[in-house]
Formats: structure tokens, C-alpha cells, sequence
């Protein structure tokens, strides 16, 4: 993923499976779908034939936004 003391990419793909990424992060795959789906009407991530695509200025804004709700 992105890390602090490393230039961020433009463009991140996560190539592992929907079934893969709930079992790391212990939820359903229905859970993650729905997730998912919120997650792009939001504009923080795309999904790009079934891989999910993050850019650098999708990144920045989840930073920022969860900055703001752990930082107030």
C-alpha cells in the first residue's frame, strides 16, 4: 500500500480476490461488496473490470477524511 516515507504512486490496483480481502479484514463478502460500492459513489476509490483502482488524489481525500473523523 502507500507508505509515509515513500512517494506516492498515481495509481494504486489491488489485485488480490473480494474473498481474499474480507477474509484479511474479517467481514462478509457481502459486507465488502456493499462497502465497496458506497466507497465509489463516494468517489474514493473505482473499480476497473472487478479490480479495485485507487488514485493518488482518491488516496488523499480517505486520508483527509479520516483524518478528520479520528482528529475532529
Amino acid at each position: 500500500m502507500f507508505c509515509r516515507t515513500s512517494k506516492i504512486p498515481e495509481i494504486l490496483v489491488l489485485n488480490q480476490t473480494r474473498a481474499r480481502i474480507s477474509e484479511e479484514v474479517g467481514i462478509s463478502i457481502k459486507t465488502l461488496d456493499r462497502n465497496i460500492r458506497k466507497l465509489e459513489e463516494m468517489n474514493l476509490l473505482t473499480l476497473n473490470k472487478g479490480k479495485i483502482v485507487i488514485t493518488k488524489a482518491q488516496y488523499l481525500q480517505m486520508k483527509q477524511d479520516i483524518d478528520f473523523y479520528v482528529n475532529g
